[in-house]
């Protein structure tokens, strides 16, 4: 019998919290799952998903660019805690974006997001989603460490591509052999700080590569807004020269564009 290293390790590992930090911190990794999507060839595709992104199809979202980019590879997709927003404010998330759009200005957003959102609402999702990433990217690394004779290519949208920091974090942090052969972020909900990416240096073998658009609103307003960050990773590049950038602004219309379009991007 064949034994996935991925697929068939199903425990999830928890960190024991004070009643306190349970309280306070409302994080959770209980929905951390890879689900193999198609047998094939190494390296393994993992995709990860994130803000808005996420919901129990999301896979499908992710096939038309896998099976063109990578049509005899292995495929797995990460499930995690990423606190997506009910179907009825995400809808009221994308009417806001569109709206924008039309209007064709950044001045004076501020008045303009706290009459037509839920604001305080949507920043406690998105706050506890970023905590979940953190404990999410540590197992996604203790899955791949376990698989020593196995490589992958990691592609992560929006918090999923914090994901992936956090794992590329972890496996450095620990001095472990790198597994992973790629990275690709696509509209990345992390600080493009140089200090803060040198500190996965060597965890991937061949590229990095970060992927932004300028006509990602989400990352403009909201980010900027909750996680008080102008220079996320999915508006700008990343200032290092391990690092391949790619700016997708004529392709890439919105937030929730780069997954279908990934195809496209890909250099």
């Amino acid at each position: 019998m064949k034994i996935n290293c991925i697929s068939e390790i199903n425990e999830v590992d928890q960190i024991e919290k004070s009643l306190l930090q349970k309280i306070l911190f409302r994080d959770s990794t209980d929905k951390f799952k890879i689900t193999k999507h198609r047998a094939g060839k190494y390296p393994a595709i993992i995709t990860v998903s994130g803000f808005l992104t996420e919901d129990e199809d999301n896979y499908q979202k992710w096939e038309n660019s896998i099976l063109k980019l990578y049509p005899d590879q292995e495929w797995f997709h990460l499930e995690w805690n990423n606190k997506n927003l009910p179907p009825r404010l995400k809808r009221l998330v994308e009417k806001w974006e569109k709206r924008l759009k039309r209007e064709h200005t950044t001045v004076g957003l501020t008045p303009i997001i706290y009459p037509t959102l839920p604001y305080w609402l949507i920043n406690n999702w998105w706050h506890v989603a970023v905590r979940n990433s953190r404990h999410t990217g540590k197992l996604l690394a203790k899955r791949i460490l376990t698989c020593r004779n196995k490589e992958f290519i990691l592609i992560g949208h929006s918090l999923g591509a914090r994901v992936i920091y956090n794992c590329l974090k972890h496996i450095s942090s620990i001095g472990e052999e790198t597994s992973i052969k790629e990275v690709h972020l696509l509209g990345g909900a992390v600080n493009s700080r140089p200090k803060k990416w040198s500190k996965i240096q060597g965890t991937v073998k061949n590229s990095l590569n970060n992927y932004y658009s300028n006509n990602d609103l989400i990352l403009k307003i909201l980010y900027s807004a909750a996680m008080i960050d102008r220079f996320p990773i999915g508006l700008k590049k990343i200032d290092l020269s391990y690092f391949k950038n790619f700016d997708s602004t004529t392709e890439i219309s919105g937030h929730t564009k780069f997954i279908q379009n990934f195809h496209k991007i890909k250099k």
